[in-house]
């Protein structure tokens, strides 16, 4: 009978080690999910709604535990029928979103404006001298790209939208800059332009 006890012992706390070793598990899958990249050209969007953004030129989408890239905006919306998986991302709630904003290092879009040199404004800053050129990307949004002589660079992302404001970007009517009577978000980064 002792040595019964003693096996009924050893498999009740081994199960209690595993059974807590797997939440465990479990709540450090749940602590490692993915997010969507913000930074580095990636705008993230802490919202459930969601709507196409001209000239992006990759999406990702935060549903369930799920994390999907597209280069092609998702048709019909998140929390559809079908339950939410992996094959069925879109049958999960959306947490948030991101966007990828092309590259003056390799833009996309129409000319709009090339101007080699001369004064140029940068939203938010002062004149600066050097080259810059303007694309226009689904005639919505635009791409400033801007030199200066010491191959150090801006890019502005035009965004036209509704949102009023978004962190550590720029709100502004695109009178002033040429672009219409639209409101606008602005977004600076650096980069290299020495060729």
């Amino acid at each position: 009978m002792k040595k019964y006890l003693a096996s009924l012992l050893t498999i009740t706390v081994a199960s209690f080690f595993l059974n807590f070793g797997n939440v465990s598990t479990i709540q450090n899958a749940q602590a490692k999910q993915e997010v969507c990249p913000d930074g580095d050209g990636w705008t993230k969007i802490e919202s459930s709604t969601f709507y196409p953004v001209a000239g992006a030129v990759n999406y990702c989408f935060k549903a369930g535990p799920y994390v999907t890239f597209s280069t092609e905006f998702p048709e019909g919306g998140f929390g559809q029928p079908g339950g939410c998986s992996a094959s069925n991302p879109q049958g999960c709630t959306l947490s948030h979103w991101s966007f990828l904003t092309p590259s003056c290092l390799n833009p996309t879009g129409t000319l709009k404006i090339s101007y080699p040199e001369g004064w140029h404004q940068i939203v938010g800053g002062s004149l600066l001298w050097g080259s810059d050129i303007v694309y226009s990307l689904d005639s919505i949004d635009f791409l400033q790209c801007y030199c200066g002589e010491d191959g150090q660079g801006i890019q502005t992302y035009w965004w036209r939208t509704e949102l009023e404001s978004l962190l550590g970007w720029f709100s502004e009517n695109g009178v002033q800059w040429d672009l219409g009577e639209f409101h606008y978000l602005a977004l600076n980064t650096p980069y290299s332009c020495q060729e």
